[in-house]
C-alpha cells in the first residue's frame, strides 16, 4: 500500500513522561527548582500568560479556568502553599538543536519546561518543542518517534543524537539530566531499595513519553491514511522510507472511528491513542490561531490531567503487586489509603465544562483505560484487605484456643497451678514422685511461662521491626 505525502508547515510537540519522587523530599526539590529559575505556575498572574510557549503567543488564564468545572479547577490551579493539588513549575529555555537520526537530521527548538508535582509522590515532566522548518509528516512523525526514547529499545532506534549547544546527547533524557535539571536523579524513588524487581519508574510503559502534537499544513483534506499513521507513530522504515504499520483499510476504517476525533473536520482532526494526543489542522489563519491557543492551554491540562489518572493507577496496580502482602500489612493500609485519596479528591467521570472538552476527556478516559483500571486496582486492594484481616484473625484463633485450654486447666485446679515444692526449694530429683495431676500441673506452669516470654518477645521484634520497614519505606517513598 502507497503511502500518501503531505507537507506540514508547522509543528508544536509537548512530549510528557511520568517519574516518582521522593516524599519527605518533596519542599527540597521545589526550592531547588525555584534557584534554578523554575516559577510556579499561578493562574491568577496574568504576566505569565506568554511566558512558556512560543514566541508571541498568549495563553487566556481566563479561559483556561473557565474550561473546567470548579471542582478540578482548584486541583489543577493550586495556590503555591495548598496541601492539594497538581502544582506546576515552569521555566523558559529557547533553546536551538538538532535531532540527528538513521533517516534525518531535524531542527528544533526547545521552547519551556514544566515539572508537575501530583498526589502519591507522583511527577510528570512536559518539554515543548517547536520545529524550525517546514517538512514532509513522515520526517515529523519520524522526530516524535525518536524523541520520545528515553531508552533505545531496539537495534533500530540506536545511534540517535542530540545536539544542543554544541554538545552532544544520547537521549533526551541524559540532556535533561546533565543539563536542563543535573540533580533530577537525586529525587527519584529507588524501588529496587523496597521492593524486589524495583526500578526507578517500573510502572513506565516501554520507556517513552506521551506525546502531543499540533501539526499545521495547507495542502487539503487530510487523509485516513496519514492520520492512523500519527496515531501510530509511523515514520520511517529501516529504509529510510514512508511507513504504514498495516495494509488493511478496513482495519485503518476501524482505528478511525475508534481513535479519531472528527468533530471539525474536514479542517481539523485529533488523533487519540493510548500514546499520542495529534491535532491535525488545515484550516484558515484565525482558526490555526485558536487551535494553538488550545493546544497549549485546555487541551495541554486536560492530557495531564488524565495522564496523571492513569500513572497514578499503574502505580499502585505495581506496588500491590509486589508487596510480601502477609509481612507488610502496612503497605497495603497506604496503599488503600492512596486509592481512597485520588477517588474522593482528584478521580472525576467529567472534569471539563464544554461539550468539546467532554468529548476529548471521554476518548482520554477510553483509550488510557481508566475506568477498568481503577474498578481492578480498587477490588483487588479491597479483595487483599479481607485477605490480610482473614490471615489475622486465623492466627488470634489460634492464640485464643492455646490460652483458652490454659483457662480450662486453671479451672480445674481452681485457678491455683502451684505445686507445693514451688513454695519451698525446688530441685529436679522431686519430680520422679510427682502425681500425674501434678505432672499435668508443671508442664502446664513451663510451657505458661515460655509461651508468654515468646508473645511478648515476638510483639516487641515484630513492633521494631514494621517500624524499620516503615522508615525504610518512607525514606525511599
Amino acid at each position: 500500500m502507497s503511502v500518501p505525502t503531505l507537507q506540514i508547515e508547522k509543528a508544536y510537540f509537548t512530549f510528557i513522561f511520568p517519574f516518582n519522587f521522593k516524599q519527605l523530599r518533596r519542599e527540597e526539590l521545589m526550592e531547588k527548582l525555584e534557584k534554578i529559575h523554575f516559577t510556579f505556575f499561578n493562574i491568577e498572574d496574568e504576566a505569565q500568560q506568554n511566558l512558556f510557549y512560543p514566541s508571541g503567543l498568549t495563553i487566556s488564564h481566563q479561559e483556561l479556568a473557565h474550561f473546567f468545572y470548579p471542582f478540578i479547577e482548584e486541583k489543577l490551579f493550586p495556590k503555591r502553599h495548598s496541601k492539594q493539588g497538581l502544582f506546576r513549575f515552569s521555566k523558559t529555555f529557547d533553546l536551538q538543536g538538532i535531532l540527528q537520526t538513521p533517516n534525518c537530521s531535524t531542527q528544533l527548538n526547545l521552547n519551556s519546561l514544566d515539572v508537575w508535582f501530583c498526589p502519591a509522590n507522583i511527577g510528570m515532566i512536559a518539554v515543548r518543542v517547536e520545529l524550525v522548518e517546514a517538512m514532509e509528516i513522515s520526517e515529523v512523525i519520524n522526530f516524535a518517534h525518536y524523541f520520545r526514547m528515553l531508552e533505545p529499545q531496539i537495534d533500530e532506534e540506536k545511534g540517535v543524537k542530540f545536539k544542543l549547544q554544541d554538545k552532544i546527547y544520547e537521549t533526551f533524557f541524559e540532556l535533561l539530566k546533565s543539563e536542563l535539571i543535573p540533580f533530577f536523579g537525586k529525587y527519584l524513588v529507588e524501588y529496587e531499595s523496597v521492593l524486589q524487581y524495583g526500578r526507578d519508574v517500573p510502572f513506565f510503559e516501554d520507556k517513552r513519553m506521551y506525546t502531543t502534537a499540533l501539526l499545521m499544513t495547507e495542502h487539503g483534506e487530510v487523509d485516513d491514511e496519514n492520520l492512523f499513521r500519527l496515531g501510530q507513530i509511523d515514520g520511517y522504515d529501516k529504509h529510510g522510507q514512508p511507513f504504514m504499520s498495516t495494509t488493511n483499510n478496513r482495519y485503518i476504517q476501524k482505528y478511525i472511528e475508534e481513535h479519531v476525533h472528527n468533530r471539525w473536520s474536514p479542517n481539523a482532526y485529533t488523533v487519540i491513542t493510548n500514546q499520542t494526543y495529534m491535532h491535525i489542522t488545515n484550516a484558515s489563519t484565525a482558526h490555526k490561531l485558536n487551535s494553538i491557543e488550545s493546544f497549549f492551554s485546555t487541551d495541554y491540562y486536560n492530557v495531564v490531567i488524565h495522564y496523571f489518572y492513569k500513572i497514578i493507577l499503574l502505580k499502585l496496580s505495581y506496588e500491590h503487586s509486589e508487596i510480601e502482602w502477609e509481612r507488610e500489612k502496612f503497605i497495603v493500609d497506604e496503599l488503600i489509603r492512596e486509592i481512597m485519596n485520588f477517588s474522593s479528591h482528584y478521580y472525576f467521570d467529567g472534569v471539563a465544562v464544554q461539550s468539546e472538552g467532554r468529548e476529548i476527556s471521554t476518548m482520554l478516559r477510553k483509550q488510557f483505560r481508566i475506568a477498568p483500571q481503577y474498578t481492578e486496582i480498587k477490588d483487588t486492594l479491597n479483595e487483599l484487605y479481607r485477605v490480610i484481616d482473614d490471615h489475622a484473625s486465623e492466627r488470634r484463633n489460634k492464640l485464643l484456643f492455646i490460652l483458652t485450654i490454659f483457662t480450662v486447666i486453671s479451672g480445674i485446679y481452681g485457678m491455683n497451678l502451684v505445686i507445693k515444692e514451688l513454695n519451698r526449694g525446688f530441685t529436679w530429683d522431686l519430680i520422679h514422685d510427682y502425681t500425674f495431676f501434678e505432672w499435668i500441673a508443671l508442664v502446664v506452669i513451663l510451657f505458661g511461662v515460655g509461651l508468654s516470654f515468646y508473645l511478648v518477645g515476638n510483639f516487641i521484634y515484630n513492633g521494631m521491626m514494621l517500624k524499620r520497614k516503615q522508615r525504610k519505606w518512607q525514606k525511599y517513598r
